[in-house]
Order: C-alpha cells, then structure tokens, then sequence
C-alpha cells in the first residue's frame, strides 16, 4: 500500500512537472477557444434557451470561454482551483442560454483534475460527481413529476459529463502505473543481476585468495622444511670432526632435489593450463615419512618414527599429516633441546593421531643441554608463528585439531585428523 502511494505521488508529481507542458497546454487551450469562437459564429448557442431562434447576444459567450482557455493554462499546477473556476465560468455561461465551448472547457477541466490532482482530491471529486448524478436524477424526476424515463436521461447524462472524464483519467492513471512498475521491475532485475555478478566476483576472489594462503602454507612447509634440514646438517658438519662431508654433501643434494621437483609440482599445478610443462609429481603421502624423519637426523637430535596408521588415508589426510610431522620436526631442531625426538602415528577413532615429542630447551632439567643441531654459518631465520599456524590451518581445514605446548618436560605437539574429508563422511 505504502509503494502503491509513493509510486501514485511520484507519477503525479512527474505529470505537473514533464517537460514542455506549457506548450502543451497553451496548444489545447487555443485549440479549444478557436473550436469555442466557430462553434459561436456558425449560431450554436443558447443551448438551454426556451427560444429556438439564434441568440443574437451570442458574442457575450466568448467572454467566458476566453476566461476559461485561459485556466486552462494553469490547470496543472492547480487543478482544482482551475475546476471551481471552470464550473463558476459554466453557470455563467448557462445564465446566458450555455454555449458548447464552455462545455468543452469544463470536459478538459474536469478530466485534467482527476489527472493531477493528488489521491485525496480524486477521491473528493469520485464522491462530488456520483452525487451530483444523484441530485440530476432527482432533479429530472421532480420536474417530469416523476417520470421515469426523464430520471434515466438525466442520470445517463449526469453520469455521461461528470463519470466519463473521471473514468477516462484513472484509466490513463492506471496505464501509467503499469508502465512504471514493469519499468521498475526491470531495474529491479539488472540490480539483482548486478549484485549477484558482485557476489561471485567476490566469491572467485576469495577463492584466489584461500589459493593463494594454501600455496603459501605448502611453501612454508616443503621448502622451509627441506632448506632447514640441509642447514642443519650442513652446520653440524661443519661444526664436527671432518670425514663426514660426503655423506653430508649426499643428504643435501637428495634433499635439495626433493625440494625442487616438490616446488615445480606446486608450479606446474599454478600454471594448469600450461601443457608443456611435463609429468607432475605426486603430492607427499605417508610413505615420504621415513624419508623426511631421516633427514632431519643429526648430531645431539635423534629421531625415532613408530608409524603404525594405515595407507588407505585419502591423500589430503596423508598429505597433511606429512606436513605436520616435517614442520613440527624443524621447529625441534631450530627451537628444541638436543635428545630424543618421537614422532607417533597411530590410528583413533575414525581418526588419526599424529603426535611429536621433542625436548625443551628450556625444561626442568635438561636447561644444560645443547640445541638439537649447530645452526649453519649463515643461520635459520626465526619463524614468526607461521609454521605452527599452518600446521593447526591443516589440520582444520579437513575437521581436526591441533594443540601444542610443554607437557611433562617436553614440547607436544598433537593433531587429529578425520581419516576421511568431511564431505565424504556427510555422504
């Protein structure tokens, strides 16, 4: 109801105010007077006059017809006032025998009222015609002492001046309405189209961006992974007693080719489209394991694997608890006591456990002790949280959790990942 009237003001308002309507106007209202003018030269007036014979005052009708062309101009701004003027103009004109280019005006008049006025004033003038259609009918049965027929003319006629122009305008309104509500709807629609292109822009872009946050967390994993171990083993040869540079220089050269095809994996996966680019290894899985405890083996940190989980782990879970143990296991070395380092993994409940102890460099009882491993010459960057933040980003993003901290004079970090990804087991 509220929009019906909102759109009812702003289609009225937009009608007294359209462009050119002065023109327009002042072209209807000199089109009227000169029909007005001929009708009155060619002898048509005295329309209600008891003698049948020309008027021969019938010039005086002009007066009133020029006076309401003359209203007629404004009757946009004012369109009932111009009406009351009209109607004033009307019984003076019918005072003088009545004329057909008043009658005109009035027509114009009324039917211009019941366009531009505003709802309440339509409204005053639907209830003012019907009863004058009324008081007509009354009027015509009183003066043919109750004869039917003259109260059927008289209401047709009534009904045929005063209804018709009112019914003419409304029916006008109404097309109007229309048309601006189907316009509406279909600005409406190439919004919603619009907003909805929006939404999956930015659906593509958060797409990019939980890309983006994943490759930087396999970076992180893989290849600070794979660089660490080598400096850690590179710095303890360096900073033990020769004899042992080849076997150093092997590991690193082993390790250093795993980080490279590991790299040109996540490089050829970023370029997709690029079919040039060869055969794609496949990602790291739970038999990389052994692999990636050796190599972080080294002098003052000894790493012991009790790998009991299963291979028939999808590969995002296998994948995961890989990177998991291979960061956890550089965080010992860079940041952990020299000992004893355990990394267990063993099947839950519907779940896997993976769990690595390592000393505390800090712990009741061991604050003597040495670091794990002798940093190299140029030495291990600190990481700034990423590492244990991309370990709990793993393992929640397949519905696990990850908790590390002291425990019992040891650092423990633990995660437990569903053994299938969530949208398998809602299946």
């Amino acid at each position: 109801m509220a929009l019906t009237r909102d759109l009812d003001d702003r289609l009225t308002l937009a009608r007294r105010t359209e462009p050119g309507w002065f023109r327009t106007d002042l072209r209807v209202a000199v089109a009227v007077l000169v029909a007005g003018l001929v009708l009155l030269a060619v002898g048509l007036s005295g329309l209600w006059a008891q003698d049948e014979a020309l008027d021969p005052d019938r010039w005086w009708h002009a007066v009133p017809l020029v006076l309401g062309a003359a209203v007629m101009v404004g009757k946009r701004r004012r369109p009932l006032l111009a009406l009351l003027v009209g109607v004033v103009l009307l019984a003076v004109d019918t005072a003088l025998g009545g004329s057909l280019g008043t009658v005109v005006v009035v027509l114009d008049l009324l039917y211009s009222a019941a366009l531009f006025s505003s709802r309440t004033g339509r409204q005053v003038l639907v209830v003012t015609a019907w009863c004058l259609v009324g008081v007509s009918a009354v009027v015509a049965g009183v003066s043919s002492e109750g004869d039917p027929r003259a109260v059927v003319m008289g209401a047709i006629q009534a009904v045929g001046f005063l209804v018709v122009p009112l019914w003419w305008a409304a029916n006008v309104r109404t097309s109007s309405e229309l048309a601006a509500l189907a316009e509406e709807r279909a600005t409406l629609a190439r919004a919603h189209a619009d907003s909805l292109e929006r939404i999956a822009e930015l659906d593509r872009r958060e797409a990019v961006q939980a890309e983006r946050r994943t490759m930087a967390r396999d970076l992180h994993d893989v290849v600070a992974g794979h660089v660490s171990a080598i400096a850690i083993r590179t710095g303890a040869a360096l900073a033990g007693p020769a004899g042992h540079e080849r076997e150093t220089l092997e590991m690193a050269r082993e390790t250093s080719l795993r980080a490279l095809a590991e790299m040109r994996t996540m490089i050829v996966l970023l370029r997709a489209d690029d079919r040039a680019g060869g055969p794609v290894s496949a990602p790291g899985t739970l038999d990389d394991l052994a692999a990636v405890v050796a190599a972080h083996q080294g002098p003052g940190m000894v790493a012991l694997l009790d790998d009991r989980a299963p291979r028939a782990l999808p590969a995002a879970v296998q994948q995961a608890a890989l990177r998991i143990v291979q960061e956890a296991l550089t965080n010992a070395a860079k940041h952990g006591a020299a000992g004893e380092v355990r990394v267990v993994l063993e099947p839950g409940d519907g779940v896997l456990v993976v769990r690595i102890t390592s000393p505390l460099r800090d712990a009741a009882g061991v604050g003597d002790r040495e670091p794990a491993t002798t940093p190299a010459p140029s030495g291990l960057p600190a990481s700034p949280g990423t590492g244990l933040l991309g370990m709990r980003e793993r393992a929640e993003s397949l519905g696990g959790t990850l908790t590390a901290g002291p425990a019992a004079g040891v650092w423990s970090v633990q995660a437990t990942i569903p053994a299938s990804r969530p949208e398998e087991g809602a299946r």
